[in-house]
């Protein structure tokens, strides 16, 4: 099955039957399984992207993720200023 695991009551993180309903479906352990996955291949593409920041009507970029999380975290950006990255159909 590559990359999927079977899980079940003996998964860590998985409820334990008496916090779980008595049925759970195949299709959604399996799509339980695959997030983790997902998420890391999701984070791989995240960290590559190339995002642009404009304020006060000047664009500056192209910026890593890890620039934008420093400059956020550092108060250098803040919720007014706008992020673009090229996958995006518009600035948000």
């Amino acid at each position: 099955m590559g990359g999927i695991r079977k899980i079940d009551e003996t998964t860590p993180g998985c409820p334990t039957n008496d916090r779980r309903p008595a049925s759970i479906s195949p299709a959604f352990l399996s799509l339980y399984a695959q997030a983790p996955i997902r998420l890391q291949a999701e984070c791989e593409e995240m960290m590559q992207t190339r995002f642009y920041v404009a304020r006060d009507g000047q664009q500056m970029g192209p910026w890593t993720l890890e620039q934008i999380v420093l400059s956020v975290t550092s108060q250098e950006l803040s919720p007014h200023d706008y992020l673009y990255d090229e996958g995006k159909s518009d600035w948000v």
